[in-house]
């Protein structure tokens, strides 16, 4: 039993008649909750459920049996419900001892719960520390359990709460994926402040969310820059019906672009926002202020303040000690790989894979070292080349990756994104004089398309050229 368990039945018992947990259709009260926890709790104890796997998208009756898992079970495996058929479901199931798997019904009225290896003898003795493992292809795109304990996620969620100034009073859009850290740290958030949350599975009911808001005033938003995008287009002369509630925000490690910071800047006048950077492994390391708090001097890849506690140093070359790969330390961090050939290291620092820079005290994220690639014995950033091209007006989305040229050897190519085939000399000759600052090997070999970009399922670019090829024919 850890802080998740009992400090959700501390508020349902303190407050039975608040609403504690909404969705677009219906409220629940503390006393609805509690009597919910406790039944499913009772089914996985008489089970002896020790290793349970949560394969639903984001409602109220995952958080349930999250909660009343956290008093009986063992380990919690989180899966992507979309990427379930990455892996051999009976494999899975025998290589990590699953119990239990929640899925949801596919007459979408609720969940059930499907039972295996209830013959074998079980240990019956006492139940060790809870821990999740959040099943997830990372930056990667290679699987691997990423192992949190209850400690890291709490550790976070205590700075948050008081950086955010969140307290019972608050009703939070809850739309960001349980799978990932930043959803179960939200819901932690939650929790600790007894306020309240709306649960809803991401933003693809956007409409029924502002109405929601319009009715009960949400109050919070933890969102992706991706999710503040929808919400600028969808909302535009009606924002101000649904900033005027908001008091806190806090947006996801991905980047956000200048126009987005200027929105924000102009209707989030009074909104405490913090921008976050972090993974799955770290959750949250940095801190940067966003909104009116946003200072457009500091380049945009300042990945802010570190969060209270966190150790950080640059794994750097002789010559070149102020760039480096970014290493972490600290209790906001993940315990270890399972499932995986990844492991932390022996010293406990964990490698972020990404590429950073200190200039005048600030630290400034400037790509990811697998994305750095050696052309004629001199290092290329990829995301330097997109960050280029993606400048340009016409360009909409661009992937830089190497390739091997029958005359040159190895040379950058760049495949970009644009809306119409007539603007392809025109771009060509305004990629041609931007790159004419550069070493001649940073010029990449241009490949347009009118096509979406190749992804990973998580959304990261592949960057692997038969795969960028076999795309485009």
């Amino acid at each position: 039993m850890s802080f998740l368990y009992n400090q959700a039945l501390k508020n349902f018992d303190a407050e039975p008649k608040k609403i504690f947990f909404y969705n677009l259709k219906k409220n629940f009260s503390g006393e609805e909750v509690k009597k919910k926890v406790l039944f499913y709790e009772e089914i996985l104890k008489k089970k002896i459920i020790k290793n349970i796997c949560l394969n639903i998208p984001n409602s109220v009756d995952w958080a349930i049996i999250y909660i009343a898992a956290d008093n009986v079970c063992e380990n919690v495996w989180i899966l992507n419900p979309s990427r379930i058929s990455s892996i051999n479901k009976n494999e899975f199931i025998k290589a990590n001892s699953i119990d239990c798997i929640v899925n949801e019904k596919k007459n979408q009225e609720g969940i059930e719960l499907d039972f295996y290896n209830l013959t074998k003898e079980k240990n019956k003795s006492k139940k060790l520390a809870r821990r999740d493992i959040l099943f997830t292809s990372g930056t990667s795109g290679a699987p691997k359990g990423v192992m949190i304990s209850e400690e890291s996620y709490i550790y976070v969620a205590q700075k948050l709460v008081s950086e955010l100034k969140q307290t019972k009073n608050d009703l939070e859009l809850l739309s960001m994926p349980f799978f990932h850290s930043f959803g179960l740290v939200r819901l932690r958030s939650v929790l600790l402040s007894k306020s309240s949350c709306l649960i809803v599975d991401g933003l693809k009911d956007f409409p029924k969310i502002y109405e929601f808001s319009k009715k009960n005033k949400i109050t919070g938003l933890s969102l992706v820059p991706s999710g503040l995008e929808i919400i600028k287009m969808l909302l535009k002369n009606k924002i101000s019906d649904f900033t005027k509630s908001i008091n806190y925000i806090e947006i996801g490690s991905s980047f956000i672009n200048d126009d987005l910071r200027v929105w924000l800047k102009k209707n989030f006048t009074k909104t405490n926002i913090i921008h976050h950077y972090g993974m799955t492994e770290a959750s949250r390391a940095f801190l940067r202020p966003r909104g009116a708090k946003d200072d457009f001097k500091i380049p945009n890849n300042w990945i802010g303040n570190p969060l209270e506690g966190v150790k950080f140093k640059l794994l750097t070359s002789k010559g070149n000690e102020n760039l480096g790969e970014l290493l972490l330390k600290g209790k906001n961090l993940f315990e270890n790989y399972v499932y995986s050939e990844k492991k932390i290291s022996k010293r406990g620092w964990f490698h972020t894979k990404d590429m950073c820079q200190i200039k005048n005290g600030k630290l400034f994220l400037m790509g990811r070292t697998d994305n750095q690639v050696n052309i004629g014995g001199e290092k290329v950033q990829l995301e330097e080349i997109e960050k280029i091209l993606v400048s340009l007006k016409m360009v909409h989305d661009a992937t830089a990756f190497k390739i091997q040229d029958k005359i040159l050897g190895e040379k950058i190519a760049a495949i970009v994104k644009t809306e119409k085939h007539e603007s392809y000399k025109k771009l060509k000759d305004s990629i041609n004089d931007e790159f004419k600052k550069f070493p001649t090997f940073y010029k990449p070999k241009i490949i347009f398309t009118l096509k979406p970009l190749i992804r990973t399922q998580n959304g990261k670019k592949i960057r692997d050229e038969k795969q960028i090829m076999d795309y485009l024919l």
